[in-house]
């Protein structure tokens, strides 16, 4: 059982002892014309990214090895160049649109120190424009286009806290998107979960896998401890924090405050979130491999390009907003700036904290929730 060394890096907090908040009194309404403006603007895809010589299927595939559509290391791709061109070619030489499946897009992070919304934002349409932008590039090469399916992973929604409704609200939103912006011809948005009904014993099979690598922790099995320690600390920073008075989750989070500096109530706090955090490893681990012992994905789109943000050897890596975005779109809060004119991905209690700078509000006017869809910074 090997970890993935090519994951979506995490970025830390701010300093965490400082606690000086700033109100964002501010607030200016933008309509849906405003927002594809600005993706527009923002887009760095361009035409001029397709190699002139080559096959369709080796302009494909050079297209989606370029470095400002490419995320983790080249040579997943070059070295098994042939491989990934005959993918392609598959679905070429039928002159059939190329099929893509994603998985991501489970849910707004529940901790409220990275953001405190529940549906998708501009970092989430950001993501699905990009991914829009993929398919439109690959159809001027090759006329059949492509389709894009993202399974979203609200599946993994009970095990880390988050309501089954929260996570079928924020499903339902990136539809809400898809439709709204008019992705629909190349995205199509899905449920992992639906796998769950595609074999009759699927919750026996899950509880099983639940308890085997139960108990390989327990035996200390040394392939498994190295899989559970490789996920440790980014599930940490996932399970629910919600309810939580703000200033003593900051001290929980602080990797600069000892547990034998901070207090008992912090103390507290910590042990929750490893408890909780234990525990959901084995949830999360136990779901993929029952997903990929009953073949799921294969057998729904058998022979899929599998995009991921999460690349491997059999994985397209793609990075869902920009090559200079840090952040996935569910963990952070989208903002533009006005000096540089670019948009990036930062936790919302860092925002919060930052003096130097002036922020707006920026309220959709075709949001399904009453809180900020972006920020704008001066």
């Amino acid at each position: 059982m090997k970890s993935n060394p090519h994951v979506y890096p995490y970025i830390p907090f701010q300093d965490l002892f400082k606690k000086d908040l700033n109100e964002f009194n501010e607030q200016k309404t933008v309509s849906t014309k405003d927002l594809r403006d600005l993706m527009n603007q923002l887009d760095r895809l361009e035409s001029s990214m397709i190699e002139a010589e080559g096959s369709t299927s080796e302009k494909i595939l050079s297209l989606l090895a370029h470095d400002e559509i490419r995320f983790g290391p080249k040579e997943l791709i070059t070295d098994q160049w042939a491989e990934r061109l005959s993918e392609i070619e598959f679905f070429v030489a039928q002159n059939t649109p190329i099929e893509c499946t994603i998985l991501g897009f489970p849910f707004k992070i529940p901790v409220p120190l990275k953001t405190n919304r529940t549906l998708p934002d501009f970092g989430e349409l950001l993501s699905l424009h990009r991914l829009y932008r993929v398919g439109q590039l690959i159809q001027e090469i090759y006329e059949p286009g492509c389709k894009i399916v993202i399974y979203s992973e609200g599946a993994f929604a009970s095990a880390v806290g988050v309501s089954e409704e929260d996570a079928e609200q924020y499903h339902v939103y990136l539809e809400y998107l898809i439709e709204t912006f008019g992705y629909g011809e190349i995205i199509e948005a899905r449920r992992l979960s639906d796998m769950e009904s595609t074999v009759d014993n699927f919750q026996e099979l899950y509880q099983e896998k639940v308890q085997e690598l139960q108990s390989l922790y327990e035996k200390g099995d040394e392939s498994y401890l190295k899989k559970y320690q490789g996920t440790y600390d980014a599930v940490a920073k996932i399970v629910s924090t919600q309810g939580i008075d703000q200033d003593l989750l900051m001290d929980a989070y602080n990797p600069d405050l000892t547990d034998e500096d901070c207090s008992e109530e912090v103390l507290n706090v910590r042990q929750d979130i490893r408890k909780r955090t234990h525990e959901a490893i084995f949830l999360y681990h136990a779901y993929l491999m029952t997903r990929d012992r009953i073949e799921f994905l294969e057998k729904e789109t058998p022979n899929s390009l599998r995009m991921s943000v999460s690349p491997k050897s059999n994985r397209y890596g793609i990075q869902p907003i920009n090559s200079s975005c840090n952040k996935l779109a569910y963990h952070s809060v989208p903002v533009f700036d006005q000096n540089t004119q670019e948009i990036s991905q930062e936790y919302l209690i860092d925002i919060l904290r930052d003096h130097e700078h002036k922020y707006t509000e920026l309220m959709w006017e075709d949001d399904k929730e009453s809180l900020p869809f972006a920020y704008e910074r001066k």
